[in-house]
């Protein structure tokens, strides 16, 4: 079995990709900072920071993967406004001692480097945007992230790191974190159902639009990208079919058990708020096949469900 480290494993997108590569006959190994709030029994966990450069080389020495998934970041636009230092140097920082500690340590693995759409920033046209874009990041965040993708880069084209860059759009699922808005909204209608807290949706700007997947399929994604992608390219991975997100809201109001209003609220809204944002995905489907498998709704289905469950 190919062993596999993934940092920033206790993140929402981490335990995911930790199951399906499990089921995939991957060895996985996770680095965390945080704890880890359901814990896998076939992985094996080290708790670290990767801005802890002689903790994150040991770890990495002692595992000697054949793999990598890099995920440790800082991933709220929201949060980086209000830590602009702190997200530049864990997003840029943090990716240049995973490198540098391979290089350090004669340990070529495929690095998978999770970027974000974030770095195209505002586009002029509404149409799905190529891999080849101008970027114009408009966050601490996607800053961040466009630093780190050119240090990658340089170290794939001057050291010789097998380094593969991708650019997912958003994604949800069951166990994002709440301040995202389908989990917001979701968590909030199964509260309201049961007469719990204010009976209204409090948003931002809603009629902005992005280029929604399914957690599942992105982390499927990510898995092919390590078998079928060309080391030093970028990729998008998206659907191309935006949607606003105020369809997402009203498609979950829909199936409320009882009247639910929107209240749109000054302070939720950012100046910075991209209004289009959708990925074009032909170039990472010609090289790999993957196709998105599940439907939003179905998908914002079961986000409801889970939280009436536990409400």
């Amino acid at each position: 079995m190919e062993k596999i480290l993934i940092t920033g494993i206790e993140g929402f997108v981490g335990n995911y990709l930790a199951n399906y590569l499990i089921r995939r006959n991957y060895e996985v190994f996770g680095l965390h900072l945080l704890p880890v709030a359901q814990p896998l029994p076939q992985v094996k966990y080290f708790s670290g920071n990767v801005l802890d450069y002689p903790e994150l080389k040991r770890v990495i020495a002692e595992i000697q993967p054949e793999g990598i998934f890099h995920l440790a970041a800082i991933s709220s636009v929201a949060y980086s406004f209000l830590h602009p230092e702190e997200t530049i140097q864990t997003n840029f920082q943090g990716t240049y001692n995973l490198l540098r500690a391979l290089l350090e340590l004669a340990l070529f693995p495929r690095v998978i480097f999770i970027s974000s759409a974030d770095v195209y920033g505002k586009v002029r046209k509404k149409r799905p945007i190529k891999e080849e874009a101008p970027l114009n990041p408009v966050s601490p965040y996607g800053i961040s992230k466009q630093l780190a993708e050119e240090c990658v880069l340089l170290f794939q084209k001057k050291k010789g790191l097998d380094v593969v860059i991708l650019r997912p759009f958003n994604h949800i699922g069951v166990g994002q974190r709440e301040d995202f808005v389908f989990p917001y909204c979701a968590k909030r209608i199964a509260e309201m159902e049961q007469g719990i807290g204010e009976e209204y949706l409090a948003l931002g700007n809603i009629d902005v639009q992005r280029d929604y997947l399914d957690v599942r399929d992105v982390v499927r994604a990510y898995e092919m990208a390590f078998r079928l992608g060309k080391s030093g390219e970028v990729y998008n991975v998206a659907t191309g079919k935006p949607i606003k997100i105020r369809e997402g809201v009203e498609f979950l109001i829909s199936l409320a058990k009882r009247p639910i209003k929107i209240k749109i609220k000054k302070e939720r809204k950012r100046r910075s708020d991209i209004p289009y944002l959708s990925g074009d995905p032909r170039k990472f489907q010609k090289v790999t096949g993957w196709q998105p498998e599940r439907e939003i709704k179905e998908t914002l289905k079961e986000l409801l469900d889970y939280y009436r469950k536990r409400i």
